[in-house]
């Protein structure tokens, strides 16, 4: 699967990693020749969202993703040339994390308070994804290995999806962490999400602190959590 455009007027501005977060990050299989074999993406979505005007300009950008792809299989071959994408994929972010709020795929309310003070994982997808679908389960056992903590919130974000299929996914991969429909995009605007999957990581004082983009290893997902819960951070 091809890599898919940048939002028009969300392209990343902010500063890349430092050199210690990237090679701690680059110890993850999917920072390195997994992402290659499986990058991040943003394909059109089935219909009904088919028609979205955001999604129809992809189209066009099918030759930018190819020129794109090929430049990641070329840096493959090379360890010295330069990843086109490794500012996108790992990327230091900062400001108000925005709030997520409303009714969850299951039916229950979620508010701002309820990961209020808590170091928070928010995980955009969508059943179309299969990305998303490989990632799933590492991050469904990280949650289930921090839950009991009282420290880390995990929220799930159902990205211009389908709510019966959305649900479907959640059944089928057993994730037991809260997940809302976002089927109009307007989270992963607020969010700045350029691909899916998209994991944007927040510290326990409400501010943006990371976003990985792709399919990420639990591991290094579960180190950053670690990094963010501690209080030098």
């Amino acid at each position: 699967m091809l890599p898919g455009r940048l939002h028009q007027g969300l392209r990343p501005r902010e500063g890349r990693g430092d050199a210690a977060l990237r090679e701690m990050a680059a110890t993850g299989p999917a920072f390195v020749a997994g992402q290659a074999q499986n990058p991040a993406y943003r394909p059109t979505p089935p219909s009904p969202y088919r028609a979205s005007g955001r999604f129809l300009d992809m189209r066009r950008g099918f030759a930018v993703a190819a020129a794109l792809a090929m430049a990641v299989a070329a840096s493959a071959c090379s360890s010295r040339s330069p990843d086109p994408l490794e500012a996108i994929r790992f990327t230091r972010i900062s400001g108000p994390m925005p709030a997520v709020s409303g009714r969850t795929l299951a039916g229950q309310p979620m508010r701002p308070r309820d990961y209020s003070g808590k170091v928070v994982v928010v995980n955009f997808w969508a059943s179309w994804c299969a990305p998303c679908q490989r990632e799933q389960p590492g991050l469904q056992a990280l949650w289930t290995r921090l839950m009991l903590s009282g420290t880390v919130a995990f929220v799930g974000v159902d990205y211009r999806d389908q709510a019966g299929a959305g649900r479907a996914f959640l059944r089928r991969f057993g994730v037991t962490y809260p997940s809302l429909s976002d089927p109009a995009g307007h989270l992963g605007d607020a969010f700045r999400v350029p691909f899916l999957p998209a994991t944007i990581l927040a510290d326990a004082g409400g501010h943006l602190r990371y976003r990985l983009v792709g399919a990420q290893d639990a591991r290094v997902v579960g180190r950053l959590i670690s990094m963010l819960s501690s209080p030098a951070r």
